[in-house]
């Protein structure tokens, strides 16, 4: 089967990883998959290829970014609708659907080209990341999300609130399908702590508490909260951020200020690294922290990293959140606290810091979670069948 992904994340962002490791998983079954995306250069003009593995290839778009959200979309809609029109596919998947790059080849490929046409939802619009965008931009995020499901054959989802999403705009609930983010099981394993701070020289006797990722708002400050108090029980403890962490101005000031009141000292600030130092940071941790809001558009995610830190067999300390909440209580591989309760998110951390065999428990119940249940060879083989119904239509 040819497979055309259509992607509007930029490279190594977000739902850029979630195509990547579901086109790896298919290229791997014989089927051959081309991700279409765009540069993670602020600006960049160039029309590139690149072959990720046998049978999967990139192609890169150009990128313009002159606000604090890349701009250049309409050029984007513009070459993604032309590759849909002239290159060779049996079936189209459409990631991030509801902003026009992607809406507009999306509806063409299914009225000119009579392709089958599968839409993926992992993340909320209406009621959710549309109301950070201007009145026109916000309605026209809302249009797409509403009325593109009843184009699409087949709606594949992360998560349970997006599933609902669907349902209350009237979809079919045949349509819908549930295909969660995944864990690199193959990539990313269990390794003896104090090999991976040997490898990034950081000091064993330090207990090191991780969070990863790029996006945070008002949960980031509830955990920062959480770590202060953290530190009075275990004066030793060291707080890690790995990623590149995109923040507002007004978030930036805020987390400067929160950070010399708990102590410069206490808190290491690793910036974006590559993917092959990420197992190394996490086997190095403590325990790995993901601080989420309580909010619909956190409600509706699936946070890639939850299958980066399943993977990685160390205990995972998170507020009850949608499908986190859901994967940590029912395969019982981590501990979660109520979203605003800092001194919850705290007990945790304390408890796990102090309780080895706990440690221990947690982090092979994460790895048998991630091995057993999310790995993305798993996902595939439901994302194949989803693909052979939408064939059928």
């Amino acid at each position: 089967m040819k497979i055309l992904f259509l992607n509007h994340n930029y490279i190594g962002y977000g739902t850029y990883w979630r195509c990547v490791n579901l086109g790896r998983h298919l290229a791997r079954r014989g089927h051959q998959v081309t991700l279409v995306t765009v540069s993670n250069k602020d600006f960049d003009l160039k029309i590139s290829k690149k072959r990720i593995e046998k049978g999967m290839e990139l192609i890169i778009l150009p990128r313009i970014k002159f606000a604090q959200y890349h701009t250049g979309h309409t050029l984007r809609a513009l070459l993604n609708t032309a590759l849909v029109l002239t290159k060779p596919y049996d079936l189209l998947h459409v990631f991030v659907f509801p902003v026009h790059p992607m809406a507009l080849p999306a509806v063409v490929g299914k009225i000119i080209k009579r392709k089958p046409l599968v839409i993926d939802g992992d993340d909320l619009w209406r009621g959710g990341w549309a109301n950070y965008h201007p009145w026109p931009v916000k309605k026209q995020l809302e249009l797409c999300e509403d009325k593109i499901g009843f184009l699409a054959d087949r709606i594949t989802v992360v998560s349970e609130k997006m599933k609902d999403r669907f349902l209350e705009a009237g979809i079919k609930k045949e349509k819908i399908v549930k295909i969660p983010n995944g864990a690199s099981v193959e990539e990313i394993k269990p390794m003896k702590q104090e090999l991976a701070r040997k490898k990034l020289k950081l000091d064993n006797k330090v207990p090191l508490v991780l969070v990863m990722g790029h996006t945070y708002t008002e949960g980031l400050f509830v955990f920062l909260r959480a770590f202060a108090e953290v530190v009075k029980k275990e004066p030793k403890v060291k707080l890690l951020f790995l990623g590149k962490m995109a923040l507002s101005k007004t978030d930036e000031k805020k987390l400067k200020r929160v950070s010399q009141r708990i102590g410069k000292e206490k808190i290491i600030f690793t910036g974006e690294r590559p993917f092959k130092e990420v197992p190394l940071y996490l086997a190095a941790a403590d325990v790995l922290a993901l601080p989420m809001d309580d909010d619909p558009i956190e409600e509706a995610r699936f946070p890639m990293r939850l299958g980066d830190y399943l993977s990685s067999g160390r205990p995972i300390v998170a507020n009850a959140v949608g499908e986190v909440k859901k994967i940590l209580e029912d395969y019982d591989c981590g501990l979660i606290s109520p979203p605003r309760d800092s001194d919850r998110f705290a007990q945790s951390i304390i408890r796990v810091l102090g309780d080895k065999k706990l440690a221990i428990k947690l982090g092979r119940q994460a790895r048998k979670t991630a091995e057993d249940v999310l790995a993305w060879s798993h996902l595939v083989t439901d994302l194949e069948r989803v693909y052979q119904e939408a064939l059928k239509k």
